[in-house]
């Protein structure tokens, strides 16, 4: 099963399902892509983590947040906080 939640309003705006129990989370990604529009903000599990797919972001005009990989390969356009254990950066 898959939700997209509206997090301030804490409720659901879409849901899927399958009953395939060996499904992963990214099988559902064509479905969020279908009724995703310009300018969400959205908190991605890192089970998401796919640079395709995340380009398939960009072009909507989506922001999205989500932990890195343990061998991510990317290019920091902006440090937004530094420290030694949680960085924040805006990557491309």
């Amino acid at each position: 099963m898959m939700a997209l939640l509206a997090v301030a309003a804490r409720r659901p705006q879409h849901n899927w399902y399958t009953a395939d129990p060996l499904a992963h989370d990214p099988r559902f990604w064509e479905q969020i892509l279908t009724v995703l529009q310009a300018g969400p903000r959205l908190l991605l599990e890192v089970g998401f983590t796919n640079y395709d797919d995340d380009a398939q972001l960009i072009a909507p005009q989506v922001t999205f947040i989500t932990r890195c990989k343990s061998n991510p390969a990317y290019h920091i356009q902006q440090v937004l906080h530094k420290s030694a254990h949680r960085p924040d950066d805006i990557i491309g």
